[in-house]
Formats: C-alpha cells, sequence, structure tokens
C-alpha cells in the first residue's frame, strides 16, 4: 500500500483500527491537519487537529513540532517535542481532539512512554527519548503533573554500524520487557530501524537488541533518502510507515519479531557448585559448537581507562591444568595495549589484572603524532594505534607472543617477542623486547607459530589463501635482525583474498589464519577467518586439517562455518557481525574456543574434542550446527 502525495512532517496514527495522518497546511509550520486514510488513492479531512488544557484553553503546538503517538491499553496519547517547549503529552480525547496533560521542557527530542511499574502513581510512566545524536535515554514522569526523574541512558547507537540522529519510534509493553523501535542512518547515510528490550523494573539494562535492522532503505534508492516516520501495531501485524522523496507515503509489513533472551549470568562459585551438584549433564556432541551461557566471558571496564572501550580478541593457553587468556584492551583513546585474565574450567575468569601486562614500547607499535593528521586507512577494532590480536604459543620453557604492530599512521606489521614460561605464571613481565617480523611498510596479520617445530625447524603459517604458506627458520633470534624479515604475499588490505576455486563455497573471500595451530595425530588443527559475497560484512569462522609433515598440504577442510556471529554480543559491539578467533586449547577432551564478538567483548564456544574431529575428517556436512537458545548449556565434567 503506498499512500500518495503527504507532505514534510506527517504522523501516522491508528485509532482503534482507522489510520490517520497529521500534516502541515499550506507551509505555515503552526497549522496542521488530520485526516482519515481510507486507502491509497482516498482521503478525508476531518479538520485543523486543536490542542487544548483541562479548562479548554488553546494549545499551540509550536514551531515544527515532532508528532509521536504512544498507548496505554485503550487509550492513545499524542506527544509532540519543540526546542522552544520541550516534550507536550496529550491525551486523545477523539482524533482531532487532544486534552494537553503536562509539559516537560528537560525533553527536547521525539518521545515515547509506556507505564513505569512497581508505584502505586498509576500515570507514571517511562518516556524514551534521544538525548544526543547517538544516545537513547529514559525518564520516570507522571502524565498529570509536573514531575520529572531522569534515570539515566538507555543504549547508544552501534559504533561502526549505526549513525546519528537517533530517534524514537515507538514503546511498549510485552511479557519479556519494554520493546523500543528507533531510527539511525548506516554507514551510507540511510536510514534504517532497528530495536530494542529493556527491563521493565531497570529500563536502563538492555535485554536484547535485534541483530539485524527491521528495514533498511535500499542503495538503490534516489539520493533523496526515505524516512521512516511511524511504526503502528494493527491485527498483531506490525507494519512501518516511510515518507518517500517524493512526498508519498509506502506502508510496509515489518518481519515478526523474535525476542531471544540470554540465560542471566553465573558467578564462578555458582557454576562449580551446580557442576559439582548436578550429576546429568548434557555431553557435547560433534555436532554442536556451544556459546557459553555465561558470555561475554570479559566486558570493558569503565574504571580502567586502557580498556574502558573493548577488550576482545584474545590469546590462549593451556598450561598445568589452567586457561591463560592475554586478551586486546583499548581505551577511548584507540591506543591497544594487552591485558590478562585466567581461568580454573575454561569458563569461569576468577582473575584479572588491572593494569596491561604488554604495551607499546617500539616505533612500528606506538602511535606516531603523524597518526592524528593523516592515519592510515585500514584499522582493525577502531584502534590508532598499539599491540593488536595477540596469538601466544608455548615451546618447551619459551612463550612467545605474536601480535599485529601498529602505529596509526604506517600499515601494521607482525612482531614478535617472548617470555619464559616461569615468569609467566609467576606474572613477572619479563618480555623480550619485540621485533618486527615483517617487511616494514607493507600491510601484514593474521600470523600464527606452530606449536612444535616441524622436521626440526620453527614453523611460521604467514598465509592460507590463495594458498596455505609457511616459514621454516632454524632460529626466531635471527628474524627482525639485519634486514631479515619473512617473505609473505602482501595482506588484502582490508578486501580479503578472492579464490576463483572457493567462489561457489561459503569461504569465497579469506581474511586469515585464527588460533595457532593444534597438534592431533590426524594432522594441524587449523581455525581460520573467512567472508562470503552473498552474505557480506559478515566474519565467519572455518575449521581445517593440514598435513603434519607437510602443513602446506590442506587433508580436510570444514563445508561449512563452525562459528558465526549470530548473537546480540556478536552483532550490537563495535562493529556488526564479527567472531574474531585468537585462541583455542584443548582441556579435558573439550575443545574451548576464545574468540572477540564484534570488536568489544571476549567469548567462548565449546565442543567435544575427539568428536569433533571425527566429523571433520569423515567431511560430514554440517560438522557443527549453530547455537541453538533452549539448549546452550555445555557440560564440563564427563
Amino acid at each position: 500500500m503506498a499512500i500518495k502525495k503527504i507532505p514534510k512532517n506527517t504522523i501516522v496514527f491508528h485509532l482503534k483500527e482507522k489510520l490517520f495522518l497529521i500534516r502541515p497546511h499550506g507551509g505555515d509550520s503552526l497549522s496542521y491537519v488530520l485526516s482519515e486514510i481510507k486507502n491509497a488513492k482516498q482521503s478525508h479531512v476531518l479538520s485543523g487537529p486543536f490542542a487544548h488544557t483541562k479548562k479548554s484553553q488553546k494549545k499551540s503546538f509550536g514551531t515544527e513540532p515532532y508528532f509521536r503517538i504512544s498507548e496505554r491499553g485503550e487509550l492513545s496519547y499524542m506527544t509532540w517535542t519543540t526546542k522552544e517547549e520541550g516534550l507536550t503529552i496529550a491525551r486523545i480525547k477523539k482524533p482531532g481532539d487532544w486534552e494537553v496533560l503536562s509539559q516537560y521542557e528537560e525533553i527536547s527530542r521525539p518521545a515515547v512512554f509506556v507505564d513505569a511499574p512497581g508505584t502505586d502513581k498509576t500515570d507514571y510512566v517511562y518516556a524514551f527519548y534521544a538525548s544526543g545524536s547517538a544516545t537513547l535515554s529514559v525518564a520516570r514522569l507522571a502524565l498529570e503533573r509536573k514531575q520529572f526523574k531522569e534515570i539515566g541512558p538507555v543504549a547508544r547507537l552501534v559504533k561502526g554500524t549505526e549513525y546519528g540522529p537517533l530517534t524514537a519510534l515507538r514503546a511498549e509493553t510485552v511479557a519479556e520487557g519494554i520493546l523500543i523501535f528507533y531510527t539511525s542512518v548506516n554507514g551510507w547515510g540511510f536510514p534504517m530501524v532497528d530495536a530494542l528490550l529493556v527491563d521493565k523494573d531497570e529500563p536502563t539494562e538492555v535485554l536484547w537488541r535485534s541483530p539485524e535492522p527491521l528495514w533498511e532503505a535500499p542503495l538503490s534508492m534516489p539520493l533523496v533518502a526515505p524516512v521512516p516516520v511511524a511504526i503502528v501495531h494493527s491485527q498483531n501485524k506490525l507494519f512501518l510507515y516511510v515518507e518517500n522523496h517524493d512526498g508519498g507515503i509506502d506502508v510496509l509489513s515489518l518481519p515478526k519479531i523474535h525476542i531471544k533472551l540470554f540465560p542471566q549470568k553465573k558467578t564462578a562459585k555458582e557454576l562449580i557448585e551446580k557442576q559439582s551438584v548436578k550429576k546429568k549433564h548434557r555431553t557435547l556432541t560433534s555436532t554442536e559448537l556451544t556459546r557459553y551461557a555465561g558470555n561475554p566471558l570479559l566486558e570493558p571496564v569503565s574504571d580502567n581507562h586502557w580498556e574502558a572501550f573493548a577488550a576482545f580478541n584474545p590469546a590462549a593457553l593451556h598450561i598445568d591444568g589452567r586457561v591463560h587468556l592475554l586478551y586486546r584492551a583499548q581505551g577511548h583513546d584507540g591506543l591497544s595495549t594487552l591485558g590478562y585474565a585466567s581461568s580454573s574450567d575454561g569458563v569461569s575468569m576468577e582473575e584479572r589484572l588491572e593494569y596491561p601486562v604488554f604495551v607499546p614500547s617500539r616505533d612500528f607499535d606506538t602511535r606516531t603524532k603523524g597518526a592524528d593528521k593523516s592515519p592510515y586507512p585500514h584499522v582493525s577494532g577502531g584502534g590508532y594505534g598499539g599491540c593488536e590480536d595477540p596469538r601466544l604459543i608455548l615451546i618447551e620453557e619459551t612463550i612467545y607472543l605474536i601480535y599485529v604492530a601498529f602505529d596509526g599512521e604506517r600499515p601494521p606489521g607482525v612482531a614478535l617477542s617472548s617470555i619464559s614460561k616461569s615468569d609467566f605464571l609467576a606474572k613477572e613481565w619479563t618480555w623480550t623486547p619485540p621485533r618486527l617480523i615483517s617487511e616494514p611498510g607493507k600491510i601484514q596479520k593474521n600470523w600464527v607459530l606452530f606449536p612444535e617445530k616441524i622436521n626440526g625447524k620453527f614453523a611460521i603459517l604467514h598465509g592460507i589463501s590463495p594458498k596455505v604458506q609457511v616459514e621454516y627458520v632454524e632460529s626466531l633470534d635471527e628474524l627482525g635482525k639485519n634486514g631479515k624479515y619473512v617473505e609473505s604475499l602482501r595482506s588484502h588490505g582490508g578486501h580479503g583474498y578472492e579464490e576463483e576455486e572457493r567462489k561457489k563455497h561459503w569461504d569465497n573471500i579469506v581474511r586469515g589464519a585464527g588460533a595457532p595451530p593444534i597438534y592431533t595425530p590426524h594432522g594441524w588443527l587449523v581455525f581460520y577467518h573467512a567472508m562470503d559475497f552473498r552474505d557480506p560484512g559478515k566474519y565467519k569462522v572455518g575449521a581445517m586439517l593440514l598435513d603434519l609433515n607437510n602443513p602446506e598440504k590442506v587433508l580436510h577442510r570444514a563445508k561449512r562455518p563452525v562459528l558465526e556471529p549470530e548473537t546480540h554480543y556478536e552483532n550490537h559491539g563495535h562493529k556488526r557481525g564479527v567472531v574474531y578467533v585468537c585462541g583455542a586449547v584443548v582441556k579435558d577432551d573439550v575443545l574451548f574456543v576464545y574468540y572477540g564478538a564484534s570488536d568489544k567483548t571476549v567469548a567462548v564456544a565449546a565442543v567435544s574434542f575427539p568428536e569433533f574431529l571425527a566429523d571433520l575428517i569423515a567431511d560430514k556436512m554440517p560438522i557443527l550446527n549453530r547455537l541453538t537458545y533452549d539448549n546452550n548449556r555445555y557440560s564440563l565434567t564427563k
């Protein structure tokens, strides 16, 4: 359905299953006309809507108001905001008769509201509104009294995928909480509509966000982008009204919203007690790569400036029954350092240090003064310099650290450092001076070191596309000295390698290796990152087995991704649709895969290692199923 020739600043609302429009009259923003819409070709002008106080005093709409509709049971309310007077709330007595209840100068952006529970004051509501170009906030106010209490920010737009200005379209109470619809624009400047769910009693607590936009303007639209003007529920269906460049309004049916809430996090003590008390656990099977119910494992810490923005992309080591993580930490200044956390069971992070354990110290990883004037165009994770995307490898009594070194101005490269196993476990962070082992001035990422020597030499996996590339050296100490670097193909530079022979497969755009290879009797297990041009913008994880003695040879490759972005925390961080594996360990026959989720947090997924390998070797498809939300716990016991 399309409603034709509708002027700017139009509001659509349903009232007792009838559709109405409010629109400016004759170019005068102070004069508005109310029409009932019969169908795409017919409309009936009722009158100029009028707002009045309880004492029948006429109330002006002000200059260029933004109208919104809110509902409470059988009652409907009109809200409008202006820069001069803020928010006005009026009860709709009939389509063109609005009784003004109260005004709030504190709110100057479009606002919608729902009932606020937990109080005997029946006129208290939660009002949701944009308190800035990118922040949604909530306040508690009284409908018929001038009482305003700001509660705080609800959510910010997802950096990298959503941009301002943000506007609230609709709010309603559902069984799971309060559902809020809002608009923003994507990276192309085209509007989109998303939804989020907040707790009824704690409206600043976000329980869920739509993993993908409910609606996004097609890139084929004219230069004058369409504007979402309203969302309404009618006959249990959700409709979006979009104003087009020609002044018409399209009525679009939105997909049904499936709210999938995640289990509440448990403390480490609760998890351990539960594992020891409950004997009948569901064991892992090879057809499940199961996300831990307590994800994310690690999140940014606002009180620590060095990790206030992000904590993601963790390296992992399993030593003496304990899992050690070195994760990429980022402050609001965009500088990346490495933080430390550890776990006894692989999921409960009982220990996390409050200071970074590895920081930029060389000209190739310390941010330059020129980075502000002429920053390098291809950045990862929103970073502007530092130590990025670590990988840890234990060989005999030495732990080697490979990381992406970036100064913010020149192409990032690959650096190497090391520390003794004893110092690492004692948390004596005596790292050797890092050295750049890739050619300076040539972008390189995603290099990993094999955990054992191959044919008596150290082996570095520095490329998997268009072919597997391994460099063998007698000693790692010789790299980065006297002009000796690993010679590798130029990295993708933000685009990815495209292999002709894999265009029909899901991994037709390859990004690079993930965690360091894991030894198995059947071959080296390697995870890697790839994309599908038919499903753009998503980092997915694949798996393959390389020959033990000739790792350039691929023995088996998973026919589908073993992990792809599907959950809230994988799609609503700093970069939508990213799962990025830097570490994986085997503990008690369970494979733990640690990854960065949407460039913001650390998460983990797990699977039975023997059965996973059996499926990979047998070339079964699919090797792994994705997460099912009603069956998302795994056992750490045998």
